[in-house]
């Protein structure tokens, strides 16, 4: 979805991603739109980010251009600095990305888009600055993507654990997971809350084993998508009881 703010800056792209050879590099473009039938003067920057914990919903807390551990402020450029936007008028921000022969990990960061205080007045006269930004997300060819499922229990028919990031760039895992009755047949299938993960990072998830189960013996099969063909699965086994109490049995991965 494009970004927008108070509907009168669209930027093309919320999110850019790009995997990258050591050594390489690209050039490319997002497109800016005025909606509104006012010039409006944008001023760019970058600033780097960090995911806050608990990393659930993507928090982050910016931070000073080049400051952050995985910052990818001295390999993206980008032109021009200011745009002045004619009423519903569009214009391309050109940006290039190079990465020298060390690049074997991840690193990312923010371009901001900020409209001119005199545009971003409230309705009592006050000016305030109003930015909306696009996230970058460099990733080596030969980066690290590896995780594992840790801490598994069973807290009154929640399965609760926690996903660790044991590589060296971000994950955004998509979890999915069925149950399995003791004869092979699925009975219920979810999603794992959204998780967003920074490098060496743990991050809690949860979720609630269905009351339809009927008692006897279970498993469910839980699988994050790690992009680009990685992932990780785990098997859980489980008894519920006839009184409806659940006790958990073994894990594999």
């Amino acid at each position: 979805m494009p970004g927008r703010v108070s509907a009168q800056l669209i930027i093309q792209k919320s999110v850019i991603k790009h995997e990258m050879a050591p050594g390489s590099g690209i050039v490319d473009s997002l497109e800016v739109t005025n909606s509104t039938n006012k010039p409006l003067a944008v001023k760019l920057y970058w600033q780097d980010f960090i995911y806050r914990q608990p990393f659930d919903k993507g928090n982050k807390e910016f931070m000073p251009s080049g400051t952050s551990d995985y910052s990818c402020a001295d390999k993206i450029t980008f032109s021009p600095n200011t745009i002045t936007l004619p009423p519903f008028g569009k214009q391309e921000v050109k940006y290039s990305v190079k990465v020298p022969e060390s690049f074997k990990t991840g690193c990312d960061g923010v371009l901001f888009f900020e409209m001119s205080p005199d545009v971003a007045k409230s309705r009592i006269g006050m000016s305030f600055v109003t930015r909306i930004g696009t996230l970058f997300f460099l990733e080596s060819t030969d980066a690290n993507k590896s995780a594992k499922v840790e801490d598994l229990a069973l807290n009154g028919g929640v399965l609760q654990g926690n996903f660790h990031n044991q590589g060296d760039v971000v994950l955004f895992p998509k979890g999915v997971f069925f149950f399995l009755s003791e004869d092979g047949l699925v009975e219920d299938r979810g999603e794992v809350n959204k998780l967003y993960v920074p490098p060496q990072a743990k991050a809690d998830f949860q979720f609630v084993i269905p009351e339809t189960l009927p008692p006897g013996k279970h498993t469910v099969v839980l699988t994050f998508d790690l992009e680009r063909g990685d992932s990780v699965v785990i098997e859980v086994d489980f008894n519920k009881n006839p009184e409806g109490d659940i006790n958990l049995v073994a894990t594999r991965d």
